[in-house]
């Protein structure tokens, strides 16, 4: 009943073809450093990584491919790293969870 409802509004839960893999691309977070901590927060592309999860969510492709975004001088870990933790948090098993090399 839910999905149902839901296929209007969110229209890969009504995509019947299964892929390889959803590739998240990065870009979505901005490193900011407090003392000697790193937090991230998300710009407006952070729906890349919540509609990713959502089609692992609901079997679409058995891989989560998240590229590792880093600018040169950016601070903290790569953004892929951050995202993976993040989908792990999300309830994406961490097998599923696959990370490009840095780009």
């Amino acid at each position: 009943m839910v999905r149902q409802t839901l296929c209007p509004l969110i229209p890969w839960l009504s995509i019947t073809a299964i892929s390889s893999a959803i590739v998240v691309l990065s870009g979505m977070l901005r490193a900011v450093s407090s003392g000697d901590r790193v937090f991230y927060e998300f710009n407006d592309a952070a729906d890349r990584l919540f509609a990713g999860i959502d089609l692992i969510e609901h079997q679409k492709a058995p891989l989560l491919i998240l590229t590792r975004g880093q600018l040169p001088w950016s601070k903290g870990a790569a953004e892929g790293e951050v995202l993976a933790d993040l989908a792990k948090k999300y309830g994406v098993d961490p097998k599923q969870i696959r990370l490009t090399p840095p780009v």
